[in-house]
């Protein structure tokens, strides 16, 4: 009886697939040996959480996890739906004119409503006086602020980063990372728009939510290289490094090849650690 014996073809391929897994372990051992640096980061939102459950203030939960060995905060954009959500934009039954148009909402924070402003004059396309507007936003001082749609329409697309917690995280030593959402149709006008807020509150780097990174389709590659000019944007022009992208493992982002690619050695591995592994 005759034992049998795999192809030598057999062997070969298992030896070819072997000698590429070596490869690329090596590979990746010698970078992982050469960038040591690791950067411990919480939500700002469960940071949030936790300083409200313990009934104390945001601020010293933040020095209490500094101690622990917390080096960054990640801060996500507020978007049009969180304002809502929040109560922070109160829809009115009032129109926009006398001809019963569009929606008023009523922002009562001056700093938000003008952080609102700014956002819609650099996001959005600008909107005709002539044409009715879907919606205004009406600040404290009374400015209104045109959108193009609805805030309710306009549910994913972000703001930007709120200045006033950037400043805190950073008043304590600690660093911000920024979180971004890719709302429908993002253009290379809103990408720009969105990644500079973060770099000028003071962002080391930039993490996108969902499962999409920022820009859509052909745009994608455009604000991948918007992120890599940030330093130069930044700055006025000097060399200085541009914001790192967070690259998040074990989890499939479009997008996320072409700016592994453009972002190139300014790219870190992400990895999300749940609840109930930090118990």
């Amino acid at each position: 009886m005759h034992r049998f014996s795999p192809p030598r073809l057999i062997w070969l391929l298992v030896f070819l697939s072997t000698a590429c897994a070596a490869i690329v372990a090596a590979q990746r051992h010698r970078v992982e040996a050469a960038n040591k640096a690791v950067h411990l980061v919480a939500d700002l939102a469960d940071v949030r959480s936790i300083a409200a459950g313990e009934g104390v203030p945001l601020k010293q939960t933040l020095i209490r996890l500094q101690r622990a060995g917390l080096t960054a905060v990640a801060v996500s954009e507020d978007t049009f739906n969180d304002l809502l959500v929040s109560g922070r934009l109160v829809p009115t039954s009032r129109p926009v004119n006398a001809d019963g148009d569009g929606q008023l909402f009523v922002c009562p924070d001056a700093g938000l409503a003008d952080r609102i402003r700014r956002a819609a004059a650099a996001r959005f396309p600008k909107w005709g006086e002539a044409q009715p507007a879907p919606a205004v936003v009406l600040g404290p001082d009374g400015k209104p602020t045109r959108l193009p749609g609805t805030p309710s329409d306009l549910a994913k697309y972000g703001i930007g980063l709120d200045a006033e917690v950037c400043g805190l995280i950073q008043r304590l030593g600690l660093q911000v990372v920024a979180r971004v959402w890719n709302p429908p149709g993002a253009t290379e006008r809103l990408a720009r728009a969105a990644i500079l807020d973060a770099a000028q509150n003071g962002a080391v780097g930039i993490i996108f939510n969902g499962d999409q990174t920022l820009g859509w389709r052909e745009s994608v590659r455009e604000a991948a290289n918007v992120l890599r000019a940030t330093g130069d944007e930044v700055q006025g022009g000097e060399s200085q490094p541009p914001l790192w992208y967070g690259t998040v493992e074990f989890t499939q982002q479009a997008g996320d090849s072409i700016y592994k690619e453009v972002m190139q050695p300014h790219v870190l591995r992400v990895h999300s650690i749940l609840s109930a592994e930090m118990d």
